[in-house]
């Protein structure tokens, strides 16, 4: 323990926004609790300030798919046939983008785990996380389109899917097995789309002069 805690003036923090307040009666702890802020800040809890914007962008982000999540899921006959069909479209124009999975066997005979070569364990990798979500999209899209079509009953995952390929936004059994990103359905698919190529010139070209870091699914943005 720090004996300087008990010393009066004490500053728990940089700022000097928080302190151990001279002793006094009732009153004078009531009145430096009140002049606190009244949003703790990072700082009182030890973290950087940078995480007061994180949690900024958590707390927007969750408002806003709330906002998305209460629109009207159904209407009388035409317009909920409009939606189904809206989506259905979306459906087929992302199944037509997606690419096929990669071949891991055959990838792994040709760039085999090797001490001279530590990139092929992660083009190993890479191409695993990558096939589980391309397969992942693939029977996902397939179900939806069963599913609009009448032929499926339709899942409660395969109805939060619809609700999320409405809004833009990445569904969330594909977020799941997918890279870290905060982008759209749209511009998370092109994302996608480019990643898929990198890995495949890797494949092609053998190991790459220059590696696009962030392409990977450990650090994706």
């Amino acid at each position: 323990m720090n004996a300087s805690v008990l010393r009066d003036d004490y500053k728990f923090s940089e700022s000097g926004i928080y302190y151990s307040p001279i002793a006094g009666r009732r009153k004078d702890y009531l009145g430096y609790i009140e002049q606190l802020p009244r949003v703790s800040h990072p700082e009182v809890f030890g973290m950087h300030e940078n995480a007061e914007i994180i949690t900024a962008q958590a707390e927007t982000r969750s408002i806003l798919e709330t906002i998305l999540n209460s629109q009207p899921r159904s209407s009388a006959g035409s317009k909920e046939q409009e939606r189904d069909a809206m989506v259905l479209s979306l459906a087929k124009t992302v199944e037509a983008k997606v690419p096929p999975p990669f071949s891991a066997e055959d990838i792994a005979k040709r760039y085999p785990t090797l001490y001279e070569e530590s990139m092929n364990t992660v083009l190993i990798q890479e191409v695993t996380r990558y096939n589980g979500l391309l397969m992942e999209m693939k029977n996902s899209l397939n179900e939806i389109q069963l599913a609009l079509a009448g032929a499926v009953v339709m899942s409660e995952d395969i109805e939060a899917m619809r609700n999320s390929i409405f809004n833009n936004a990445v569904p969330k059994i594909w977020s799941e097995k997918g890279f870290l990103s905060l982008k759209p359905l749209s511009s998370w698919l092109l994302d996608l789309v480019e990643r898929i190529e990198f890995m495949q010139l890797w494949i092609a070209n053998g190991t790459p002069k220059c590696f696009w870091i962030s392409g990977n699914f450990e650090y994706g943005v």
